[in-house]
């Protein structure tokens, strides 16, 4: 655990993005919102649709760019899909998903390079994905329970604390130092 102290910006950045609703829970919480199956599949569609389309040129576009940065934009574009969600109109949701297609483009393979970078080793790396792996998976699967739960509660709460998560998210961001050019360093040391 002391690994994850050590990057505790890092973990938590990564742990409140993965407290989104996953494909399945987020069929659910559309489904609270009044859509109905096929508009669900028609929105869930076009995520996909989008992201693949944009994957390549906004990949390379990503890897020209400070990552932190990117990812920053990501964190904002996916904030403002999310927001759209709340209107409960089916053309902003399916704007929504035109936007969390393009974050998902934009942030692939961005994050884990990112992260990467935030180590001066690999056997650091490594310990650490062991460690925070199990936590996030473990907290994925407890938003997994108890979102049927939030949804009799409320309809919106979901996706509230979608954006809660995204924003929480966002300010650990803020507080990590790109490790890219210390990694550079040590590496050239060791030449």
């Amino acid at each position: 655990m002391k690994i994850i102290i050590k990057y505790k910006q890092l973990f938590l950045f990564k742990l409140f993005l993965s407290l989104l609703p996953y494909f399945f829970i987020s069929i659910l919480i559309m489904n609270a919102l009044g859509y109905s199956y096929s508009e669900i599949m028609s929105i869930s569609a076009m995520t996909q649709i989008v992201a693949v389309i944009f994957n390549f040129p906004l990949g390379i576009y990503a890897e020209q760019r400070n990552r932190k940065k990117v990812l920053l934009l990501n964190n904002i574009l996916s904030i403002s899909a999310f927001i759209l969600f709340l209107f409960e109109n089916f053309y902003l949701a399916i704007l929504a998903a035109v936007i969390l297609g393009v974050s998902e483009a934009l942030s692939s393979g961005v994050m884990q390079t990112f992260s990467y970078e935030q180590f001066l080793d690999d056997k650091t790396y490594r310990e650490y994905l062991e460690k925070s792996n199990f936590i996030q998976y473990l907290a994925v699967a407890v938003m997994t329970i108890i979102t049927p739960a939030i949804l009799q509660f409320n309809r919106f709460l979901p996706i509230i604390l979608s954006i809660v998560f995204i924003i929480l998210s966002t300010i650990f961001l803020c507080f990590i130092k790109s490790g890219k050019k210390r990694r550079e360093k040590t590496r050239k040391s060791k030449s």
